[in-house]
């Protein structure tokens, strides 16, 4: 017999006595309850607990039907089913309100904290300040939500801003609202009483005398909005089976082992409820309880977050229920990720627990077996490098939708920060590979020939990149355009390679001449012909500013007036069924308020339908159909069709001469295919034979520079010139746009906007440094994405033409790398 048999038969016993059921119907001697240590124990079979392994397995398949991530069921201190994954700590959303209750108890039980004090007593105001009224609230009214003070909060979802009520409606104590100006302000509270940080309390105080597995401060964190509050949220990260430890706590009475961490009466108040929400659940301090049945006679009360994160604890069946859902994308990452927002409702949640507790067909064995529970094999590609590799990551970067994530090396280990999503380990596969930890995102670093990092992927979805780049804190200014240029050529193949871009073209503006162009990468991603400057691409809805111009010089010449109701220059109706179509103007075509869709369903070519959706210049609505309208007014002013009105009165005077509203054979030779996601040259190409000021320009990035440049020059004596009254028009911000046709490319410093407007063709946003910037971006089906950008006051500006679906990606991480114009 050798030593390890000789182990197991003296640890056997002594499993057997202190594992065995307890309680009022305990069947066996024993009086020592069952606690996890260093990891859980779970009953052999479900049988030993009394449970049907079968209608387990039939709550599982629900369970796994319905979305959910991990469950963990607890039966009288030991594990009786668990799937999924129980050790990732995804986000807990508003369970953190019932950690934050438990952390009151034990400081209310030590007297640190009054729950009478009042708001006005405690010296809580915010900005906009409370009134004297609500200053009335006392800690206890926020801890059952019936505060009265109904101030903007953060991390309130938008169901929660349209619930809330007008502040001064209700007095403090009367009336109930789940109400999360409460809950942060609670958190403030707490922080300033108890002389600690919420998770620097819940450490201390809960996770380590429960040997929590995976939780560390930085699972939490704190999320400010100050355009709402000046109190923070306090999101929490954590695992399923350490929160089946709160549970436990909870079902326990607050005894952990031989030690109360939250009295038994502290778990009796903050559990009970004290107002109705509806016929399934009521309200207590930051928990909720359960009112529909066979829950309520059990005396089940649930800790609840946001896509349906649950610890439910069910007293009368000695049960601990936790729950959980995959919701990292509706955090700060979800512009990065093209996952589909998806949650577990209260009423399936409720099934899956009836489920659960229908399990229990029998009771439990005088001696149940227990084993610890098995623990998932840890990575093992995990490697470890050195300091000075992991610290050239350090720094900030630039990712779409203008936010910033920043890198730091603390003690060896790297570490990812971004708003809204907290702090993550970055784990390192090679010396430019990691994964975000939890996330398990595959992280990659692009290193220039110096070694420096010039961008970050993030995979949150395979396939899906996002790219941030590195931030420098060298300003463009100090920089100078020789900098730029090389980002560019550094950068620009990188992330055609990445993104599947075959071909790019891209023109430099200073000085209202063109400073440096360059083309990269093949006409074809099938062929070898290289991108050249003279290669042309189509401008797509960038076509749409070079009309405008043409427009405006019609109405300098007195045949066109932008306020008069385009109907009159025709000799019949545009629309025969559309009465409100009369009342649309070339102003509202030029700022996209004429009520149009942006195409007709079936197609412009096809003359489908048109409706007006809208009063016409009552609101915005980015329209194709608006400027193909003001196109046949202009086409019948002038009597000539639009391609030669184009090359006539701008394309050839500022020699735009490679450059045409329709397919030229000449094109044959000089034109990029478009091409498809995966980088495939695009089949069955549609050709523009017909003229569409709306996307059917054909030009390069120099010619469409020489029209910028056209734009921006002081000298307005030419004859094609426009006057410098139709520049300011132009170029004057009137309608703010918000939503996707207003976005700027994420920029950083000065380039950053303060708001985004329509002026006529051009987007305007109006700069933090004062000034203004216009740009236009353009999309066709075809294969093809492109941008422009200019600074009327610095006289410089930007063009990227790209044969590609993918271009818009590219263009975006190249623009704000650059931070130029």
């Amino acid at each position: 017999m050798n030593r390890h048999t000789i182990s197991l038969l003296i640890i056997f016993p002594i499993l057997l006595l202190s594992s065995c059921a307890t309680g009022p119907d305990a069947k066996c001697p024993c009086f020592q309850q069952i606690y996890p240590g260093e990891t859980w124990w779970m009953y052999a079979r479900p049988e030993e607990a009394g449970f049907s392994y079968e209608k387990l397995a039939e709550a599982r398949q629900y369970s796994e039907a319905i979305g959910s991530a991990a469950v963990m069921v607890i039966y009288d201190g030991a594990v009786v089913a668990h799937w999924g994954d129980i050790e990732t700590r995804y986000m807990c959303h508003s369970v953190r309100k019932s950690f934050l209750s438990a952390l009151y108890g034990i400081h209310v039980a030590e007297g640190n904290i009054d729950l009478d004090k009042t708001m006005a007593q405690l010296g809580i105001d915010d900005e906009p300040p409370l009134t004297s009224l609500e200053k009335k609230a006392c800690i206890r009214n926020l801890l059952k939500a019936r505060s009265g003070v109904y101030h903007p909060a953060a991390y309130e979802t938008e169901a929660m801003k349209k619930a809330r009520p007008k502040r001064g409606s209700h007095a403090p104590g009367t009336f109930y609202y789940y109400n999360n100006w409460d809950f942060n302000t609670l958190g403030a509270i707490f922080a300033k009483q108890a002389g600690s940080t919420i998770f620097e309390e819940f450490q201390t105080r809960i996770a380590k005398p429960l040997h929590m597995q995976d939780f560390r401060l930085q699972d939490g964190y704190y999320h400010l909005e100050k355009q709402h509050s000046i109190y923070p949220a306090y999101p929490f990260r954590m695992s399923a089976r350490d929160m089946a430890r709160f549970g436990l706590l909870f079902l326990r009475d607050g005894k952990w082992n031989n030690k109360q961490i939250i009295t038994s009466q502290w778990i009796k108040e903050s559990t009970k409820q004290y107002s109705t929400k509806d016929d399934k659940f009521g309200y207590a301090y930051l928990w909720w309880t359960i009112n529909a049945e066979p829950f309520k006679k059990l005396g089940a009360y649930t800790a609840s977050g946001y896509g349906g994160h649950w610890i439910t604890v069910v007293p009368g069946a000695k049960l601990v229920f936790v729950h959980r859902v995959d919701t990292w994308w509706d955090l700060g990452f979800s512009s990065c990720t093209k996952k589909t927002g998806h949650s577990v409702t209260n009423d399936q949640r409720l099934e899956l627990l009836g489920m659960i507790l229908d399990a229990k067909v029998s009771e439990p064995q005088t001696f149940p077996v227990l084993v610890p529970l098995a623990e998932e094999p840890k990575r093992n590609d995990i490697i470890t490098l050195d300091s000075n590799i992991l610290g050239r990551y350090a720094g900030e970067y630039r990712f779409p939708d203008d936010y910033t994530a920043r890198i730091e090396d603390v003690e060896g280990r790297l570490f990812i920060d971004s708003p809204g999503a907290g702090t993550f380990t970055l784990l390192p596969l090679s010396p430019t590979q990691f994964i975000m930890e939890d996330i398990n995102a595959p992280v990659s670093f692009e290193l220039a020939d110096d070694g420096h990092p010039l961008y970050m992927t993030i995979e949150f979805t395979p396939g899906e990149k996002c790219w941030g780049l590195a931030v420098s804190t060298e300003t463009t200014e100090q920089a100078g355009l020789e900098s730029v240029i090389q980002k560019l050529d550094v950068l620009t193949p990188k992330l055609m390679e990445d993104m599947n871009v075959p071909g790019v073209s891209i023109s430099l503006i200073e000085d209202d001449r063109i400073a440096w162009h360059k083309g990269y990468g093949v006409v074809r991603a099938d062929g070898e012909e290289k991108i050249t400057p003279e290669t042309v691409f189509e401008a797509c809805s960038m076509s749409k500013v070079a009309f405008t111009y043409i427009v405006l010089k019609l109405v300098e010449q007195g045949k066109l007036d932008l306020d008069r109701p385009l109907v009159e220059y025709l000799d019949k109706p545009y629309l025969e069924d559309e009465p409100l179509h009369k009342l649309i103007t070339a102003r509202m075509v030029l700022t996209h308020r004429t009520g149009f869709p942006n195409w007709r369903e079936g197609g412009w070519r096809k003359g489908g339908p048109l409706p007006v959706q809208f009063k016409p210049g009552t609101e915005y609505g980015y329209s194709g159909e608006g400027y193909l309208y003001l196109q046949r007014v202009v086409e019948h002013i002038t009597g000539k069709s639009l391609n030669p009105l184009m090359k006539e009165m701008l394309l050839d005077p500022i020699g735009m001469t490679h450059s045409s509203y329709v397919w030229e054979q000449r094109y044959d030779e000089l034109a990029s295919a478009g091409h498809d996601k995966a980088g495939e040259v695009k089949p069955n190409r549609s050709l523009f034979d017909q003229a569409n000021a709306a996307f059917s320009l054909y030009c390069t990035p120099d010619d469409y520079a020489k029209f910028i440049i056209e734009v921006m020059k002081k000298d307005r004596s030419a004859e094609h010139s426009l006057s410098r009254e139709s520049i300011e028009d132009m170029l004057t911000p009137t309608i703010e746009v918000k939503g996707s046709h207003g976005r700027q490319v994420p920029r950083i410093g000065r380039a950053k906007c303060v708001s985004i407007h329509r002026g006529l063709g051009w987007v305007v946003g109006k700069m933090q440094d004062g000034g203004i910037r216009a740009w236009h971006s353009g999309s066709n089906g075809t294969g093809f994405r492109c941008y422009s950008e200019f600074d009327p006051q610095k006289h410089t500006g930007i063009v990227i033409m790209t044969g590609s679906v993918n271009g818009n990606a590219l263009y975006q991480n190249l623009v704000s790398a650059i931070d130029f114009p």
